[in-house]
């Protein structure tokens, strides 16, 4: 059982849902993932290339003679680069909810079939602390794998466990994210804080969970995260 939260794709007209998933094994999950990681490559490769230059609207045009001629190779009838899928906020949020999905419905499989999500976390800190200006950090992928961190410490309790020991990590990455961010991306400063605060509430899950609900209602848990942690959070 995921309870899902205020996200827009899972229920966009905001109400608050319980979904119910299948009870047997998600075998497929980890098979799945790796498909969708590619997506980060293709969107990366689409902002960085030139395209194709040769590529040009061959269709007939009419003169004023009322004769057809073919269009010719200038600049002006290139056709119009097409955009990184990673860009569009809709394919973008779809993507971060389906990685979490993989990971959430695989993480209990046994032997190979498991999806392991401290790897993925790791690997998706690394890719949300590349450059913003080079070229494998084109194409939405920072943003894409900040939101997917985000998206992992929130989505259920089981992955909060597993992500709560790397709140420090988490938290640097994001100070990181706000101080390369720039003027330009502020879709970018914004998660970094939203992950920030997923973070922190994930760990008042698992502390609450494990003393009775202790501070359910308070935003942090004395004792949830490490002292290394808070003094991260108290940078934001």
């Amino acid at each position: 059982e995921i309870v899902e939260d205020d996200n827009p794709i899972a229920h966009p007209f905001g109400n608050k849902l319980k979904t119910q998933y299948p009870a047997e094994q998600f075998t497929a999950a980890r098979s799945i993932l790796a498909v969708l990681m590619k997506l980060l490559e293709v969107s990366s490769a689409m902002a960085t290339s030139d395209g194709n230059a040769n590529n040009v609207d061959a269709s007939p045009q009419i003169t004023t003679s009322g004769k057809s001629k073919m269009a010719t190779g200038s600049p002006k009838q290139k056709q119009h680069k097409p955009l990184a899928p990673l860009l569009s906020t809709p394919i973008r949020n779809t993507w971060v909810e389906c990685i979490s999905l993989c990971l959430a419905l695989g993480s209990s499989l046994p032997g190979n079939l498991r999806t392991d999500p401290y790897t993925f976390v790791n690997k998706m800190l690394e890719i949300s602390n590349w450059n913003p200006r080079s070229k494998m950090a084109a194409g939405g992928v920072r943003l894409a794998a900040l939101q997917v961190v985000g998206r992992v410490c929130s989505l259920n309790i089981d992955l909060a466990k597993r992500t709560a020991p790397y709140a420090w990590e988490i938290l640097q990455c994001c100070h990181k994210g706000l101080l390369s961010g720039g003027a330009g991306e502020p879709g970018h400063r914004a998660a970094c804080v939203k992950t920030a605060c997923c973070v922190v509430i994930s760990c008042r899950k698992v502390a609450s969970g494990v003393r009775g609900g202790d501070g359910a209602d308070s935003f942090s848990v004395p004792g949830a995260m490490e002292e290394r942690a808070v003094q991260e959070g108290i940078k934001f």
